[in-house]
């Protein structure tokens, strides 16, 4: 199954204080709303790294607007699926930093 509104992906752990250069997303049919999001703790709202975007592209991707950065040290980045529209059979998700 594909991505579904409400899902929710860890990525990654920061080690230290990381600014995220870019964060491209690409779908494979249908179109997918994200936003990328960080904290201290999973269980919180945490900080949008990333305005809410949607992606529609399925070749070269869309970019994300990031904001609020530098990511502090100790903190977790994970993204939440929002929405999706159509038959979504694959979201990709490239973080540059």
């Amino acid at each position: 199954a594909g991505p579904q509104a409400g899902d929710s992906f860890t990525l990654f752990r920061t080690s230290r204080e990381t600014t995220i250069a870019s964060v491209v997303a690409l779908v494979s049919g249908g179109s997918v709303t994200y936003e990328l999001r960080y904290a201290a703790d999973r269980t919180t709202a945490g900080t949008l790294a990333t305005a809410s975007d949607t992606v529609t592209n399925t070749t070269t991707g869309d970019s994300a607007t990031v904001q609020n950065q530098p990511i502090p040290s100790g903190r977790w980045v994970w993204v939440d699926i929002t929405g999706v529209t159509g038959t979504v059979d694959e979201f990709s998700l490239s973080v540059a930093f």
